[in-house]
């Protein structure tokens, strides 16, 4: 192989190969408290940015495929 296909085999691999990092976000569980008492309910929000702690916009439901609650009696799930 010429040095020039080479070349121009591994960008090709290279850009494929980061194409999914360039779209990506983190994304985080935000409790509005972090101690509540044992009967207390506590709301949690899904945020998404790539500067934590501030959001660029909420998690549309629709893209969340299955969410897990587990505690200390138990796990409680929902899955879309």
């Amino acid at each position: 192989m010429c040095r020039g296909r080479r070349f121009g085999v591994l960008m090709t691999l290279a850009i494929v190969g980061t194409a999914g990092l360039a779209s990506a976000h983190d994304f985080w569980l935000v409790p509005d408290a972090f101690q509540i008492s044992a009967d207390a309910e506590v709301v949690v929000r899904g945020q998404t940015s790539s500067a934590f702690p501030t959001s660029e916009s909420a998690v549309a439901p629709d893209r969340v495929t299955s969410a897990r609650i587990v505690g200390a009696i138990g796990e409680t799930s929902s899955a879309r």
